[in-house]
């Protein structure tokens, strides 16, 4: 479901119409494409949820391709990425390279095979390697987490699994723009709803092996476990 069905099935609702629907180069199809980018947003930050349709690897991305040398120890990284990666793999994935905090990378020795990032998911992150590393001319590849695509044409598709979180989320904000308290309300509730009903199937694993809620919770109908150390 692209922006322009998401905006199709928007519109009508807030207006209560489906005649005279606004084309791109109309303000309002402009200002639902901010609205829903807002919303994108709320999505990805949403008490913390790392979202299954965000994980990626550097190769598939496309822009995280690299190639490590003996006179560099400084990488790009992918241009999307919002959390580095736990390790690297590097040349035929035979070896795994730790990734650990920047502020703990002095604490390792010169040729430790270590890795870390600097920089922030608003900014970009750059890679490095500890530069006794003797993984000359081999390419590297790993497993992170991405920013979500934001909508920039009509063509563009949302990440979340449930686009109708966008639409009511669209609409709440709209409705709170003109302060219609009804409708805001009525708006927020169903995008609450949507939003938890994604929280649920990112926990809930895969089919025949659902053991994310129960490993969080104890369980449908248990009581849930209270100890880090058992979880």
């Amino acid at each position: 479901m692209d922006f322009d069905a998401i905006f199709q099935e928007y519109y009508p609702l807030f207006r209560g119409q489906s005649s005279s629907i606004p084309t791109e180069t109309a303000p309002e199809y402009q200002l639902a494409m901010v609205m829903a980018n807002n919303a994108i947003r709320k999505w990805d930050r949403t008490d913390g949820v790392e979202w299954n349709e965000l994980w990626t690897t550097a190769g598939e991305d496309g822009t995280g391709d690299v190639t490590l040398s003996e006179n560099s120890t400084e990488y790009s990284a992918p241009s999307n990425m919002r959390k580095p990666p736990a390790f690297i793999y590097v040349g035929d994935t035979s070896h795994r390279v730790t990734v650990v905090p920047s502020r703990d990378a002095e604490k390792y020795g010169f040729t430790t095979a270590i890795a870390w990032f600097t920089g922030s998911a608003n900014k970009g992150y750059t890679m490095h390697f500890n530069p006794g590393s003797s993984f000359n001319e081999l390419t590297v590849d790993y497993v992170y987490l991405k920013k979500p695509q934001l909508m920039t044409r009509g063509r563009d598709k949302p990440d979340m699994s449930d686009p109708n979180f966008m639409v009511q989320d669209m609409l709440a904000s709209r409705f709170a723009n003109l302060r219609n308290g009804f409708g805001y309300k009525i708006a927020k509730q169903e995008a609450t709803t949507a939003l938890q009903n994604m929280k649920i199937e990112n926990e809930g694993g895969t089919a025949g092996n659902s053991s994310a809620i129960e490993h969080l919770f104890g369980g449908w109908g248990k009581i849930g476990r209270t100890s880090a150390t058992n979880i």
